[in-house]
């Protein structure tokens, strides 16, 4: 053996010999590459987080708050305000409807509230009432009857609404009729006591077909036409804590609309034989009164409990709501918002007379489909 040749393996057997004793280390591929943006990192944007959005946060989204969402108000939302409300409407008040008022009707009154299920806007508070008008024609049972009635007459409906915020029919004869104080309105029933308990005048014939007829009455069906009209409520001219709508000719759809001049003989020529649907919401206070007089049938109910009762056919009537008398029937409380619902009909010749005077300044409108 050479020389050489001993002294060649000499050397590789002591590097085997160290490979043994130390092992062998896995090398990162990357490890110690040098990138052309001067650090260590591996990317290209110049600083040492390990991405390539050219700040220092550790993220991905090209601004320097650390939380991912690609703004710089650091509050963890995709808007530009650094209110941290959890959406990316760039608002601050934790919904997504753009505005800033915290509810989430898209408007920035601040006044979203709901009746029924249907959403209702403070801000629409007015004086302007909406009503929906259901035109007839005498072919209806209940319209332009044979006689006069002998109204008004309580106990026709049932005294709570029902659940499709209308009323429910109960009894095609009534319960009593009504004596009014005329001037204030103040109804007191037409009853006296006997030896066999109360007896009650009423009429002997009914003023109503019965309770299929009369649901035609505030449902759209077949007998009728539907309308969307307003009436305005003005300030008395001689209180301006009052208001009132006041028309002997409550004729709200004009000759050509609906069924026209119903009946072809009705003196004067006039729209006759409608229903008129109202649904309001009011905040109740102390000293508040809704009076009403008119003809023909009226109800009116108040937090779905009836608190004015003037069924049936009948010259104009007077009837007063005194809410705080009323108030523990009614399940009402000073300061609470509650609904207000008002089924009027006018169903014979030849009267229409509608009078509202109330000392209610805000009503809210609600629309029912």
């Amino acid at each position: 053996m050479s020389r050489y040749f001993q002294l060649y393996l000499q050397m590789f057997l002591m590097c085997l010999a160290l490979a043994v004793v130390f092992g062998c280390s896995e090398v990162d591929p990357g490890e110690g590459k040098q990138s052309s943006d001067g650090d260590s990192d591996g990317d290209s944007d110049g600083d040492s987080d390990g991405d390539s959005d050219g700040d220092s946060d550790g993220d991905s989204d090209g601004d320097s708050d650390g939380d991912g969402d690609g703004d710089s108000d650091g509050d963890g939302d995709a808007d530009t305000e650094a209110a941290g409300d959890g959406d990316s409407d760039g608002d601050s008040d934790g919904d997504s409807d753009g505005d800033t008022d915290g509810d989430s009707d898209g408007d920035s009154d601040g006044d979203s509230e709901t009746h029924q299920g249907n959403t209702i806007d403070t801000e629409a508070c007015d004086s302007l009432l909406e009503i929906t008008v259901r035109d007839f024609d005498e072919s209806h049972p209940d319209m332009e009857m044979d006689h006069d009635g002998w109204g008004p007459v309580g106990g026709v409906l049932d005294v709570e609404l029902g659940l499709d915020q209308k009323p429910v029919f109960s009894n095609p004869m009534g319960t009593h009729t009504w004596k009014s104080d005329p001037v204030d309105g103040i109804l007191e029933k037409n009853c006296w006591v006997t030896e066999d308990g109360e007896e009650c005048y009423m009429g002997d014939y009914p003023m109503f077909d019965g309770e299929e007829s009369f649901f035609d009455w505030y449902h759209d069906t077949s007998f009728n036409q539907r309308f969307e009209k307003q009436i305005q409520m003005d300030e008395s001219p001689d209180d301006p804590d009052v208001y009132i709508y006041d028309t002997k000719e409550f004729f709200p759809l004009s000759e050509d609309e609906g069924f026209g001049i119903t009946p072809e003989d009705a003196q004067p020529q006039r729209n006759f034989l409608f229903t008129t649907e109202i649904h309001l919401k009011f905040t109740y206070e102390e000293g508040q009164r809704f009076t009403f007089r008119g003809d023909d049938d009226l109800w009116i109910f108040v937090n779905n409990k009836l608190a004015l009762d003037l069924g049936g056919l009948h010259l104009p009537a007077l009837g007063t709501i005194d809410f705080d008398m009323q108030a523990e029937d009614l399940g009402i409380r000073p300061g609470g918002q509650y609904n207000m619902d008002i089924f009027h009909a006018e169903r014979h010749t030849a009267q229409s007379n509608f009078r509202i005077e109330t000392n209610i300044s805000c009503f809210i409108p609600v629309i029912l489909e």
